[in-house]
């Protein structure tokens, strides 16, 4: 009987499986803030009203760690900002709350493009 139970409460914890992807990639631009904008779906359909926040780290090199809140602006869609320190390949550890309890983590790798110099 608690094996069966302790099954329950795995399959419950893991139905909810949200998919994350990057929709609009910022660019990196010294002393600028980039625009990162991901699309968040369950089931292939878009899920709104989340408290999505990133934390974001180079793939390969050591820059530290940047922290971003994102704001929902519909249809599955949520954009922030950060202050990326290069170009190149980062890592964002996406994590889905409400009501501030978190309910989803997801690693996405994403490329931060190269803007123009100024």
């Amino acid at each position: 009987m608690l094996l069966f139970t302790l099954l329950l409460v795995l399959a419950a914890c893991n139905s909810s499986a949200l998919e994350v992807s990057v929709i609009e990639q910022p660019v990196y631009e010294k002393g600028e803030y980039g625009v990162i904008t991901f699309e968040v779906l369950e089931g292939g359909q878009p899920v709104t009203g989340l408290e999505i926040s990133a934390l974001f780290e180079m793939n390969r090199m050591d820059h530290g760690h940047i922290e971003a809140v994102f704001t929902d602006i519909g249809d599955g869609v949520y954009t922030g900002e950060a202050a990326f320190a290069m170009s190149g390949e980062w890592m964002a550890s996406v994590t889905a709350s409400e009501g501030g309890n978190d309910i989803w983590t997801e690693t996405v790798i994403f490329e931060v493009g190269e803007g123009n110099e100024h």
